[in-house]
């Protein structure tokens, strides 16, 4: 895993937060972070891969 992947993770679990993945466009996915019932971040996934048994993804934060 790389180490945005686990600063990506901790954050979630550090903060408490859950989080859910909406489909957005056409094709399009973004990742909304909740605490307490309240969105507190969104990210905007622009590109995935998948190698074997890893999935890649890139986002980009969008805010609130």
């Amino acid at each position: 895993m790389s180490d945005e992947a686990r600063a990506f993770l901790n954050r979630i679990i550090e903060q408490s937060i859950t989080y859910k993945i909406e489909k957005v466009g056409e094709g399009g996915y973004q990742v909304i972070g909740i605490r307490a019932g309240r969105v507190v971040w969104k990210s905007r996934i622009v590109s995935s891969l998948q190698e074997a048994n890893q999935i890649i993804i890139e986002m980009v934060d969008v805010g609130v």
